[in-house]
């Protein structure tokens, strides 16, 4: 199918808008203590919110979920013009670029989960899946491209 790795990035960064977006509105709802039940807190170990909560959560005071918020609309862009492209191995590039720095990221904040915080987000992780996925989707559209 002509394109799938640029559909696939594109489905995938759409759906980690949307889980971008829900963690950042429980942080914020949590900053200004709203207490709620977060569909994400299956355990003591296993709590968005213990995570959320957490000082190692934020990068500059902002919660490390934002940057989501930028990065999964900037790869659905490349994306769709990776699609609509007659060269698209100039998006396949960003889109690795891009998604790379992402997984990058996504591993400090795992990391932080791990060795500073003691709990984990299942949509932090779930967010790591995707853009690893968007990765190695990036990488075979760019060599396939060649």
């Amino acid at each position: 199918m002509k394109n799938l790795p640029a559909k696939i990035i594109f489905v995938l960064s759409t759906l980690g808008l949307i889980n971008a977006a829900y963690l950042t509105q429980l942080f914020f709802r949590l900053q200004y203590g709203d207490p709620l039940d977060a569909i994400c807190d299956l355990s003591s170990t296993l709590s968005c919110s213990g995570v959320l909560t957490s000082e190692y959560s934020q990068v500059f005071g902002l919660p490390a979920c934002t940057i989501a918020l930028v990065v999964y609309p900037a790869l659905m862009y490349l994306a769709y013009r990776a699609m609509h492209a007659t060269r698209s191995q100039d998006f396949y590039f960003g889109l690795a670029v891009l998604s790379g720095m992402g997984l990058m990221f996504n591993f400090f904040v795992l990391y932080n989960e791990y060795a500073f915080i003691g709990m984990y987000c299942v949509l932090c992780i779930f967010c790591g899946a995707v853009i690893s996925t968007n990765f190695i989707a990036a990488l075979f559209g760019y060599f396939k491209g060649r």
